[in-house]
């Protein structure tokens, strides 16, 4: 996260420059609006991701794989497992999947739980900073466009880049 950060920061410099220069005083408050938004969001959605999953682990939502380290590196989908229902007949099969989605259907006050990061407050008001200040430069006449489809995209792919980068240094 650090890394995406400073990634972000030195990206909101870049593209504030680049911009300044293409579209002058307009293009510069353009990509920084779009810029501060789409971050703001990003980052957002991060908190709430994280805060669902460390949820998750502690309701011990998420199994634990019983299966070892070799097994998962041969038959990542369980595809050579043996298959004990070849055995049954195709009714006693579909009875005990009945079954088996009767267990598992979730109420009402689990979804909404599980629900809740994606209306956390922070996102909500990262995605209102997104309208108020579209909305702003609309009106005060300082939109250009184009700079700001760019702009709102760059966040994107830095914490992409970012992301992947990391992943290929393991």
């Amino acid at each position: 996260m650090r890394d995406s950060l400073l990634y972000l920061l030195i990206g909101a410099i870049i593209t504030s420059a680049l911009f300044f220069f293409i579209g002058g005083e307009k293009g510069l408050i353009s990509s920084i609006s779009a810029y501060i938004s789409a971050s703001a969001i990003i980052l957002a959605s991060f908190n709430s991701y994280k805060q669902m999953v460390i949820a998750r682990l502690n309701d011990n939502i998420i199994p634990e794989e019983d299966r070892d380290t070799l097994d998962k590196i041969e038959d990542p989908h369980r595809l050579y497992e043996d298959n004990q229902d070849l055995q049954k007949s195709p009714s006693e099969i579909l009875k005990e999947e009945k079954i088996a989605l009767k267990k598992s259907r979730r109420k009402l006050s689990e979804v909404f739980k599980d629900s809740l990061p994606a209306l956390s407050p922070l996102k909500i008001l990262s995605y209102l900073l997104l309208a108020g200040l579209f909305i702003w430069l609309k009106d005060s006449g300082n939109m250009n466009l184009g700079v700001y489809l760019i702009s709102l995209s760059f966040p994107m792919l830095i914490v992409i880049f970012t992301l992947i980068s990391k992943e290929s240094r393991y």
